[in-house]
């Protein structure tokens, strides 16, 4: 049972990372194309 509850865990902990770091890539992501669209635009 003390396994599971662990796992569990890492399991959480993993899809938070997951979420963190897919969120970081959209936000990098939105403003790279942001510099394109400014840079296109001049």
């Amino acid at each position: 049972m003390k396994n599971l509850m662990a796992g569990g865990l890492f399991f959480f902990i993993g899809l938070g990372c997951q979420k963190v770091v897919h969120n970081l890539a959209i936000v990098k992501l939105h403003k790279a194309e942001t510099v394109f669209v400014t840079l296109g635009e001049n």
